[in-house]
C-alpha cells in the first residue's frame, strides 16, 4: 500500500499489505519459491515472510508480487508478466494489492534480507466528481508504448533495475490498463494506476465509466 507523509506531501511510503507474497530466485531455484507476509509486518515498510526452505546459496533475486515473476535467466534477468487490470485499493490504501511491482537483489551466502526497489511509476488521477465511478481505463497513443504483457527485468545486480517490454507487443490489447473500482464512490477520489516507467510521447486517453456504463473521455 501507499501511505502519505504528513510532513512532506511529495514523499510517500510504500508499506506491506495483508496477504502480500514475494517470489525468491537463485541459481538452484530458477522457477522461484513463494513466501507470504507475516501478519506482524502488515502496515510496515520492512516485512518478514514465511515459506519453504530454499536450496543453494546466493545471489538471491526477489520480486513482488509473486504472481508477476516467472523465471530467472542464467544472465540474471527475470521474466515478468504485467496484468492488464488493477484493483482500486480503496480510499486509504491508495493503490491496489499487487499493483506496485518491485524487486530486490542480495549477493549473500544465505537468504537473510533483500532491499526492494520500485520498478514502476504511479499515475495519480484526482477526480472531483467520482460518484458511481466503476472503472478507470488508461490508453496510450504511441505505437511503441506497452502497459501490460510480457516484460524483462534486468540490472538488479548493478543496482540499476530496468523493466523493458518484450518485442512484438505494441498492439491495442497491450496499450491499456484498467482500474476496477468496486463499490467505492464519493464526491472526490484519487485513483492511482501503476504504470511502466517511461515517457508517453504521443499522449494518452483516460476513460471514466460509471455504473450505468456512461463514460467521460479525457485526452
Amino acid at each position: 500500500m501507499l501511505s502519505p507523509n504528513d510532513m512532506d506531501p511529495l514523499k510517500w511510503e510504500v508499506l506491506w499489505s495483508q496477504g502480500d507474497q514475494i517470489k525468491v530466485f537463485n541459481a538452484d531455484n530458477r522457477e522461484g519459491k513463494v513466501y507470504t507476509l507475516n501478519d506482524e509486518s502488515i502496515g510496515f515498510a520492512t516485512g518478514s515472510f514465511s515459506g519453504p526452505a530454499i536450496s543453494g546459496s546466493g545471489p538471491f533475486y526477489a520480486v513482488y508480487p509473486a504472481s508477476a515473476a516467472t523465471t530467472l535467466g542464467t544472465d540474471g534477468s527475470i521474466s515478468l508478466t504485467v496484468p492488464d487490470t488493477q484493483v482500486y485499493g480503496g480510499p486509504y490504501d491508495y493503490i491496489g494489492v499487487g499493483a506496485n511491482i518491485s524487486a530486490g537483489y542480495a549477493n549473500t551466502e544465505s537468504l537473510t534480507g533483500v532491499a526492494f526497489k520500485n520498478l514502476f511509476g504511479v499515475l495519480s488521477l484526482n477526480v472531483t466528481n467520482a460518484n458511481n465511478v466503476s472503472q478507470v481505463v488508461l490508453y496510450t497513443k504511441g505505437m511503441a508504448d506497452v502497459l501490460n504483457g510480457s516484460f524483462t527485468l534486468t540490472g538488479l545486480q548493478d543496482n540499476a533495475p530496468v523493466v523493458l517490454p518484450v518485442a512484438g507487443q505494441a498492439t491495442e490489447p497491450h496499450q491499456k490498463l484498467t482500474l476496477t473500482c468496486g463499490e467505492y464512490g464519493g464526491d472526490s477520489r484519487v485513483f492511482n494506476l501503476a504504470v511502466p516507467e517511461g515517457v508517453l510521447d504521443a499522449g494518452m486517453t483516460i476513460e471514466l465509466y460509471d455504473n450505468a456504463n456512461g463514460v467521460q473521455v479525457v485526452n
